[in-house]
């Protein structure tokens, strides 16, 4: 027969997986036939409401994480699509190569589970957005933390 703290500590991890997949089943929820969902028209820039047919369009929008339960959902998603456009600097070749600029990127810290702002000066990552300053970059985190997890396809226990 197990102990009390032996089966204290198997409620503990029962309880962790659960949060586990509550978090997975948010960031990868998929409708089911039929069901309505929103979604956001990445040329128009606009939200939008369908339904579930599990055709190529649905799981092209799926593919691009653009399929939402809520209004709200596809809402701050836009929102934060908009603001990354925005506020993400582009710097020039020339700003590269001379290496005095300072550019601050956004990463996340597997090992801490935490994100975090990496500087750069000379080493350009692909497809890799840039900010001014770690200010810049760390007050777009504290905005938008959901939704760079979800971009970056984060799943983690809270």
């Amino acid at each position: 027969m197990k102990t009390v703290e032996e089966l204290e500590k198997e409620v503990e991890q029962i309880k962790a997986d659960i949060e586990e997949l509550k978090q997975k089943e948010q960031v990868e929820w998929k409708p089911k036939e039929n069901d309505c969902y929103w979604s956001v028209d990445l040329d128009a820039m606009k939200v939008f409401q369908t339904t579930w047919t599990n055709d190529d369009r649905d799981n092209t929008r799926l593919n691009h994480k653009v399929v939402f339960r809520t209004q709200k959902e596809a809402e701050e998603w836009l929102e934060y699509l908009e603001a990354k456009e925005k506020t993400i600097n582009e710097f020039s070749q020339e700003e590269w190569e001379k290496g005095d600029l300072s550019k601050y990127s956004i990463i996340y810290n597997h090992e801490d589970k935490k994100i975090e702002t990496d500087i750069n000066w000379v080493y350009q990552k692909y497809n890799t957005p840039y900010f001014c300053s770690k200010k810049e970059a760390q007050a777009f985190v504290e905005k938008y933390e959901k939704c760079i997890k979800r971009d970056m396809g984060i799943c983690e226990e809270n």
